[in-house]
């Protein structure tokens, strides 16, 4: 018999997409599991669109979480029966295959926490990004080398989810609760399984947490978080002032920009990030010596 799997789906005013989620959960070949939706009181007709569906596995609750998604993902699993749980954000969807190729893996393998690669979709462009397998030392790894988990890539063992105490609901965690979430699993060394293949997909550049001040806002957070209660030091972590350096520059801050990335290269021990770095560096003193040809002209 198969294990039952909680598949928790927030959302907030996104009928339009979120109906691809449930078709692509329904089309599991992972026939065991349970849908349970948590709606933060849209006003776009969700509900009334979720009522069509006459699967019993799929339960709908409409709450208000104040902002906090954590708190939505939290009463879901409140409500839950599974062995396992799975997240998916309500634009986001899966594979057919996806629940059966991870569950099968994490009891074979005996593993407490599973996620994949999965493809991006921004302005109706999809490409894939490849996830990296974390280090034999989980949370080393996640400090070192920042998140590499997609959210909606994520089954793990509800117990363990309970232990841990769920998401943060910390405002100051807001979009960076699954980050948080993986380190805590880390830090209590439970076993992390990669698996190499594309089973789902992810919207990327429609939430507030993209938007670049929220980027650098949360980076200062999880910075806090790492020398206050990790007791850290942080001057060796380089994908901090790397994803500082490229919040600046898409604000325009070049200057700012410059400083960090070159911070970020002089201590990465990833070529890529590292190339990365320097092609940004080559960019800011290429767009730094064409205005300065404009002001010299004017």
């Amino acid at each position: 018999m198969s294990e039952l799997v909680s598949i928790i789906v927030p959302t907030f005013n996104r009928a339009d997409k979120i109906q691809n989620a449930i078709s692509s959960v329904i089309n599991q070949k992972y026939n065991n599991w349970e849908l349970i939706i948590v709606d933060n009181e849209s006003l776009d007709g969700t509900k009334e669109m979720i009522k069509n569906y006459k699967d019993s596995r799929i339960r709908f609750y409409s709450i208000s979480n104040n902002g906090v998604i954590g708190y939505s993902r939290n009463f879901g699993v409140e409500k839950s029966n599974g062995r396992y749980l799975a997240f998916l954000d309500s634009d986001d969807f899966w594979e057919n295959e996806k629940l059966s190729i991870c569950i099968g893996l994490m009891e074979k393998k005996n593993k407490d926490i599973c996620y994949h690669n999965c493809y991006l979709i921004s302005n109706n462009e999809k490409k894939k990004t490849r996830c990296r397998k974390l280090l034999s030392n989980n949370f080393f790894d996640l400090i070192k080398n920042g998140n590499t988990i997609v959210t909606s890539s994520v089954i793990l063992k509800k117990e363990l989810f309970l232990k841990i105490g769920g998401f943060s609901e910390k405002k100051n965690m807001i979009g960076w609760e699954d980050y948080h979430l993986w380190l805590m699993l880390a830090k209590q060394k439970y076993n992390f399984l990669f698996v190499n293949s594309y089973l789902g997909s992810c919207r990327i550049g429609e939430d507030n947490f993209d938007n670049p001040k929220r980027v650098i806002y949360n980076l200062e957070n999880i910075e806090n978080f790492f020398i206050n209660n990790l007791n850290l030091n942080t001057k060796d972590i380089w994908w901090i002032p790397y994803a500082q350096a490229k919040a600046n520059f898409q604000l325009g801050y070049y200057d700012i920009s410059f400083d960090l990335f070159r911070k970020s290269l002089l201590i990465s021990s990833l070529f890529l990030s590292k190339l990365k770095s320097l092609y940004f560096i080559t960019l800011i003193i290429y767009i730094s010596f064409k205005n300065y040809l404009i002001k010299k002209k004017s």
